[in-house]
């Protein structure tokens, strides 16, 4: 079989390779000596005495060093030069803290094992483990409290604080008093009938605490509440508020009640935002210094908006680079030398936007965790699943008819088991249950699509399977295909050709595998949206001696159809929708050199493009894009 694709040269239907796979065996070595030294260092002893324990905790994991008959002799307050203190630095103050509370617990432990006679005794290190779990859950500290101004908290730990000011959030009713958590045991009423002393919740403990708090407060209090609640139904207030506004003559026309506006009054303003927003809209200069950066970016934002409202050309706001550096830039990454593959300049006619976001930037969107294998996992081994029984096929003169179908299916059972074996490890994911049942289903799919073939074919098959996995442009295959324009720029081409079948004349066809269900039509083509069928029949053409392809075509694995079908009669190299597929190619390859790069003129591909949280598409960019490209 053919060596692995190189980074980058795989098309969407496939998986780059894992970055383990790159690494060189003997670092991989090194690595894994490395890591089974780690663990081995880790490895607690598997029954020891506590004290041994102690000081091996202290030892592996806090870097301190104690001898073995004292572990008084640890440091009350220890400077590490090793293990985890020396890593304390880098948290938060707080955390270095209760990192240093360890040693004391280990000391206790140490300590209470000698008052009851069992310092000598061995125990297993899953007992001495969960001692020192259970310790460290209940062991509590309170870190320094730095002097501060403000202070938030509940208010029950106001009660016996004086202060000059309070300001109490939530006075809604249900928010507080809080509605007790419902009981799976007892009703209210229950508990306190109940003749054992089980726990009463008292409703006036909560009305005791609130004036407590209230009297602690020496000059002012602002009381404040939600009006409405999640669904925009008023939300009354809580009968503590209530109670305040009665206690306090003309207190209640004294109730601010912002208004429910989308742009609020300069006064009424929030927030840095809103207070920005509401100077701009009145018109007014007097901006405070901090906001100066913030009204200048909104300036500018402003301007960008209006371009793109307007109907006028594309601009640098737009997926337009002009700029010399960046122009520069893009010709040293993509010009003459640069190896194109095919599914780059597919990506690039669908949508300028999501090339310059995924290829120019290297923007990758991070994966959903998923059951089972993801999409391109699936394709690749698709692919070499395909590869190898028809690679076998081929080896044992075998004819896609319903006469040697026995023997395709045959041959499927004897080439999966190696290829999906080591498919966690090529691929990077867990052999589990899951994975046996899909491992099942691969092999499935694949002997449904060989008797889809055998089938259509019946008894009879004009093709016979010849090569497989036909690289060009890419070490140990082929050259790359050079494509040449009319302005004599130049375009270095390379792939992978799945399948080619040959007839008896000689005549090939052209396979490219999917492992999706989407749909191509001749225009999608011309277009330089699916570029495989008709370049890859250019380039077995080509750099085959003496071939000819009279047929190219996508197939649709997972249901077993065609699309994108060429036929070419004559061959792919006067075929006029070749030529104008060969055209595209070179015209989205001046374009990226040229950055060009607007958004899509439609919405194909939208839907699972992982640029589309970025961009800004709607049915005036489209359209202004559209003009662009006709002009």
């Amino acid at each position: 079989p053919p060596p692995p694709l190189p980074d980058g040269a795989e098309d969407e239907d496939r998986l780059h390779r894992p970055f383990y796979a790159t690494i060189p065996a003997a670092e991989l070595a090194a690595i894994a000596e490395g890591l089974e030294s780690l663990f081995a260092l880790l490895q607690p002893p598997e029954d020891t005495t506590v004290e041994a324990y102690a000081v091996w905790v202290q030892e592996r994991f806090l870097g301190l060093a104690c001898p073995d008959d004292d572990l008084d002799a640890a440091e009350e307050d220890p400077v590490a030069d090793s293990g985890l203190l020396q890593l304390a630095p880098l948290a938060p103050r707080d955390e270095w803290d209760a990192l240093r509370q360890v040693p004391a617990l280990l000391e206790r432990l140490v300590d209470e094992a000698a008052l009851l006679g069992t310092l000598d005794d061995k125990v297993p290190w899953e007992s001495f483990r969960r001692d020192l779990s259970d310790r460290l859950l209940t062991t509590e500290w309170s870190p320094e409290t730095p002097v501060v101004g403000v202070r938030f908290g509940p208010l029950e730990a106001g009660r016996a604080v004086i202060s000059d000011h309070l300001f109490v959030l939530g006075l809604s009713e249900g928010e507080f008093p809080a509605l007790p958590p419902p009981d799976p045991f007892y009703h209210l009423e229950e508990r306190q009938a109940h003749p054992l002393p089980l726990r009463r919740p008292y409703p006036e403990d909560d009305a005791c605490l609130w004036w407590q708090v209230l009297g602690a407060v020496r000059r002012s209090v602002t009381m404040l509440r939600p009006r409405f609640d999640e669904r925009a139904a008023p939300w009354p207030p809580s009968p503590y508020w209530e109670a305040v506004l009665a206690c306090v003559p003309g207190l209640g026309h004294a109730i601010e009640e912002p208004p429910i506006v989308s742009l609020p009054a300069v006064s009424q303003a929030a927030s840095p935002g809103e207070l920005l927003t509401a100077l701009t809209l009145a018109g007014r200069s007097d901006h405070p210094h901090e906001l100066l950066p913030a009204r200048r970016n909104l300036d500018a934002a402003r301007l960008v908006l209006a371009q793109r409202a307007a109907w006028g050309d594309l601009g640098p706001h737009e997926g337009v680079l002009a700029a010399p550096d960046l122009s520069a830039e893009l010709e040293a990454r993509y010009g003459a030398g640069h190896g194109w593959s095919l599914s780059r300049l597919n990506r690039y006619g669908l949508c300028p936007y999501s090339f310059f976001a995924a290829e120019v930037l290297g923007l990758e969107a991070v994966p959903d965790p998923q059951a089972g294998l993801d999409a391109l996992v699936r394709g690749s081994l698709v692919h070499e699943l395909l590869e190898r029984l028809f690679r076998a096929g081929g080896d044992r003169n075998l004819t896609l008819t319903t006469t040697d179908l026995t023997a395709w299916l045959a041959a499927l059972q004897e080439v999966a088991p190696e290829t999906l074996d080591r498919a966690p490890a090529t691929y990077g994911f867990l052999s589990g249950p899951l994975w046996r049942r899909e491992r099942e289903e691969l092999v499935r799919l694949v002997a449904a699509l060989v008797r889809w073939e055998c089938q259509q074919n019946g008894e009879n098959s004009r093709f016979r399977p010849h090569a497989q996995e036909l690289r060009f442009g890419l070490p140990g295959g082929l050259p790359a295909l050079i494509l040449e324009g009319n302005d004599n720029r130049t375009l270095r081409l390379r792939g992978v050709i799945d399948r080619l079948d040959a007839d008896a004349n000689g005549n090939l066809r052209v396979i490219d595998y999917k492992s999706g269900t989407g749909k191509f039509s001749v225009p999608d083509i011309l277009a330089g949206r699916a570029l495989q069928t008709a370049l890859y029949a250019l380039a077995a053409e080509r750099l085959i001696d003496g071939a000819r392809v009279v047929e190219s075509y996508f197939l649709l694995v997972p249901i077993r159809e065609t699309t994108g079908r060429l036929e070419t009669p004559a061959g792919a190299e006067p075929d006029e929708r070749i030529r104008e597929a060969a055209a595209a190619a070179l015209r989205s390859a001046a374009a990226v050199c040229a950055g060009w790069f607007p958004l899509a003129r439609d919405l194909k591909g939208c839907r699972y493009c992982d640029a589309a949280a970025l961009c800004r598409t709607d049915r005036h960019a489209r359209a202004k894009a559209r003009q662009a490209s006709r002009s």
